[in-house]
């Protein structure tokens, strides 16, 4: 009886018992919570051991993963950019998204974008703007030795434009057998520089439309240097 009475008293008070041999230890002989992260050797778990979708944005710390971890084949095509893959002048295009519709007008250029210009050639002519089938050039040409003119004039690709100029009659019609029409000139034998507060306005039928107000032109016949000057700024609108 007194033997019986002392293993009770061993039994209630919790000593260890020596579990039955090797690799004894299985999930119910340990208590929940028990098993800690210094527990656990360096790299003892791998992928192998984690169940399959066990493991969950709650359960990665921001910022832990990064792009060597993911696989990109796995990734889709980003929802907003998924026509970017039809961007035909992205390099252009405010968004490659808009690529496609603006044709290579500059997002900007759909809204409004003013364009400002100030250079000096000596002959022939240099394109300020274009947008849609409207192209805005400088021109300088000898007239009679030694005038030269420094010109301003604006084309159109496209019939049934329209074009108003403060220094000409308005023309409605406004076609490509109009060729470059004379928006304004100067034609000086001596070197002159001249600002102008009127301008021109263009448009054609896609909506495109150009706009000059305020510029200068100068022109000097001698040697040395440009013989016609150009300055100011085009707003220019894209189709829309």
């Amino acid at each position: 009886m007194v033997v019986g009475f002392c293993a009770l008293i061993a039994a209630l008070s919790g000593t260890a018992v020596a579990l039955p041999g090797k690799s004894k230890v299985d999930s119910g002989d340990i208590k929940n919570g028990q098993v800690k992260a210094a527990d656990i050797a360096k790299k003892a778990v791998t992928s192998t051991k984690i169940r399959r979708n066990a493991v969950t944005t709650s359960k990665v710390k921001d910022g832990a993963l990064t792009g060597a971890d993911i696989d990109e084949a796995t990734l889709g095509s980003v929802p907003a950019a998924g026509s970017a893959q039809r961007a035909t002048t992205a390099g252009s295009a405010g968004t490659s998204q808009d690529a496609g519709k603006l044709g290579g007008t500059s997002a900007a250029a759909v809204k409004g974008e003013t364009q400002p210009f100030s250079f000096g050639i000596s002959g022939g002519a240099r394109t300020i703007a274009t947008v849609g089938p409207l192209t805005l050039r400088a021109r300088c040409a000898e007239y009679v030795a030694p005038q030269f003119y420094a010109t301003l004039q604006v084309a159109t690709s496209a019939q049934n434009s329209t074009l108003a100029s403060t220094f000409r009659p308005p023309q409605m019609d406004f076609d490509p057998s109009d060729g470059f029409v004379e928006v304004n000139e100067l034609a000086e034998n001596s070197p002159y520089y001249d600002t102008f507060f009127g301008g021109f306005s263009a448009a054609a039928p896609d909506g495109s439309s150009m706009t000059l107000g305020q510029h200068g032109l100068g022109n000097d016949p001698f040697p040395g240097g440009p013989h016609c000057y150009f300055n100011g700024e085009v707003v220019v609108t894209g189709p829309t």
